[in-house]
Parts: C-alpha cells; sequence; structure tokens
C-alpha cells in the first residue's frame, strides 16, 4: 500500500522520461535538470530548475548562498511547487542528489 510519500513520475512532458531515482547522494543544484521534492503541505512535486533568482554572500558561511526557481510543466500562471508548511523537505534530481 503507498503512503502520502511514495510518489508516481508524472506522465507526460519532459519530466514523465526516464526513471527517476531514490535518494542516493548529495549533489549540487544547476540550471534546467530535473527535479522533484516530497514536502508536508504540497505532497509529490516535479519540476525543473529554470532560474537563479539571488546569489549572495553571509558572514560565518565559505560558500556563496543561491536561491532558484523550480516550475512545474503545467499553466504558468498556477505554479505551486513549494508552500508554505513544505520547509524542511529536500529537492532531489532525477538521479537521486
Amino acid at each position: 500500500m503507498l503512503d502520502r510519500w511514495h510518489f508516481k513520475a508524472p506522465d507526460l512532458g519532459e519530466l514523465g522520461k526516464g526513471t527517476w531515482r531514490l535518494l542516493t547522494d548529495w549533489g549540487k543544484i544547476s540550471l534546467n535538470i530535473n527535479v522533484r521534492k516530497i514536502a508536508f503541505r504540497t505532497r509529490f512535486t516535479p519540476g525543473f530548475v529554470a532560474g537563479v533568482k539571488a546569489q549572495y554572500c553571509t558572514k560565518g558561511f565559505p560558500y556563496p548562498l543561491s536561491e532558484n526557481y523550480v516550475l512545474e510543466e503545467i499553466n504558468v500562471t498556477n505554479q505551486t511547487f513549494t508552500e508554505p508548511g513544505d520547509s524542511g523537505s529536500g529537492v532531489i534530481t532525477r538521479d537521486g542528489k
């Protein structure tokens, strides 16, 4: 039986192609890669990294931080990759990183 944390890859579009692997290791986010997240509020949500909103440095952290846009393959006016209540959920690439 499937619980709320199991997912099914999309059937259509670019996000429906290929295989989505389970989490295997840490990786880096870059533009144009397919990603997904499984969260409390929005559940399983696939998308792709479409842009970088901001990149900045903070005191005490040795690497620059960035904030990325992730879009779904749905109506451009209805993008809800994440909502309040999803904080802490990981963003996972197609290959499990």
